[in-house]
């Protein structure tokens, strides 16, 4: 990775606050321990702190238009994948770039909501990309899904 790079992972498994700003650790949701492996990578990176503390729902952390990069794995059920990326999409800077696994269904519910992140999709230049079946059945899961790519 470049220097000079902030980036924001974002993941299912450690949603949004990957980051205690007090310690620096990157805590797992399910066990809210730290994951000194995690801590090792991270801060290898030498990555600016998130500034999100202690788990909490990300849906409600006040974003700052910091990251160059927002990479997520977001929950998928009752369309939060959706309100996830939307709501990630306010910590990029102008310039920044959002990547993120997604269900399926972005492509082709016909709801408010869904038409509605299609059409930022496209009108910021972004694109979804078919991930085979059963991508992520080593995982446990044989949900569909996408990549959602969307520029800041």
């Amino acid at each position: 990775m470049s220097e000079g790079i902030d980036l924001l992972i974002y993941n299912d498994e450690f949603p949004g606050f990957a980051y205690n700003k007090v310690t620096g650790q990157f805590f797992g949701r399910k066990s809210g321990k730290p994951m000194p492996e995690n801590n090792d990578i991270l801060h290898s990176l030498n990555l600016r702190l998130s500034g999100i503390g202690k788990p909490t729902d990300f849906l409600t952390v006040e974003p700052d238009p910091v990251y160059d990069r927002v990479v997520m794995n977001p929950p998928f059920g009752r369309q939060a994948d959706i309100k996830h990326v939307s709501h990630a999409l306010k910590f990029l800077k102008p310039d920044g770039l959002l990547v993120s696994v997604m269900a399926s269904s972005v492509t082709f519910r016909s709801n408010k909501l869904t038409t509605d992140f299609r059409q930022l999709i496209e009108e910021r230049g972004g694109h979804i990309e078919e991930l085979p079946e059963g991508a992520f059945k080593s995982s446990g899961t044989m949900v569909n899904t996408v990549i959602v790519v969307i520029p800041g």
